[in-house]
């Protein structure tokens, strides 16, 4: 079971959802999942408009473009947490690590 990120962007609640789509852009963007962490890590305009852009669906050049003027002007930084957060999820097959591990029965047990 996949699950979605939710943000404000440009006064809209979007998802950002952890498709198989996704993850490739995202590994892609600046070659690998952990390239693309640091990138966002260091508020790279491009990659961060690239991983929200790909969460909700955005491919086509022109829709990009869009995304990244509006991500400016609301303050890249303000996307940062959710960036991270949603590679973690692709990451993990579109499921949030933390919830995975609180279902973990003890171990030796």
């Amino acid at each position: 079971m996949t699950e979605n990120i939710t943000v404000e962007i440009g006064g809209k609640t979007l998802e950002l959802k952890p498709t198989l789509r996704a993850a490739r852009v995202a590994n892609t963007v600046r070659g690998g999942f952990t390239a693309a962490l640091r990138g966002i890590q260091d508020g790279d305009m491009n990659t961060i408009v690239m991983v929200i852009s790909a969460g909700i669906g955005k491919t086509k050049p022109d829709e990009i473009n869009d995304m990244e003027e509006t991500l400016f002007n609301e303050g890249i930084d303000k996307f940062i947490g959710p960036s991270v957060q949603f590679i973690v999820r692709l990451m993990n097959g579109g499921r949030d690590p933390a919830a995975e591990a609180d279902k973990e029965p003890p171990k030796g047990k």
